[in-house]
């Protein structure tokens, strides 16, 4: 059975940090209502509802995304993204369909915003900043510039986490 994948919105610093190797672990807060430790004796109690990790299990795929914008596309050409810190992506992967989709919002975008067609091109004359960027929640899968693995998933008590740990954590 392939990996199950877990869509996580990331910023680009975060990204930065996973790839360099500065940082190779993730925390979220257990829903409240779902004690582990009892707060008077600090005795481990049964857990009466189970807790899904958001992150998945031992061997699921994380797709990191990141706020994203669109450029430099031409006709013919895979329309390039580009992420918050300035990296450029080519699109040599993403589907023809996806590709109309977004340059056909693009179009729309830069009508409302009367950006010139260039008459000998026939591709918009488009000022530096223009085009919005784009929600981490759009981001196509083959964009994804870090997907690690789960290795493992446990259950801590907050309490237990040093500041200086969880400032380098990020």
């Amino acid at each position: 059975m392939p990996p199950t994948e877990h869509r996580i919105n990331c910023t680009a610093r975060e990204i930065r940090s996973y790839q360099a190797g500065e940082r190779v672990l993730r925390r979220r807060v257990k829903p409240s209502g779902l004690c582990v430790y009892d707060k008077s004796t600090g005795e481990e109690v049964p857990n009466l509802t189970p807790v899904k990790s958001p992150f998945g299990s031992p061997g699921d795929r994380l797709v990191l995304r990141e706020a994203w914008k669109p450029c430099n596309w031409a006709e013919g050409d895979p329309m390039t993204i580009q992420f918050n810190d300035g990296v450029k992506v080519d699109g040599w992967d993403a589907t023809e369909e996806w590709t109309d989709r977004v340059y056909e919002q693009v179009c729309i975008e830069l009508d409302a915003k009367g950006c010139e067609v260039d008459e000998h091109t026939g591709n918009y004359i488009v000022p530096d900043g223009l085009i919005a960027w784009r929600s981490a929640q759009s981001m196509p899968r083959w964009a994804t510039r870090y997907t690690p693995t789960v290795r493992r998933v446990t259950v801590e008590q907050i309490d237990g986490v040093w500041w200086w740990v969880a400032e380098v954590e990020g």
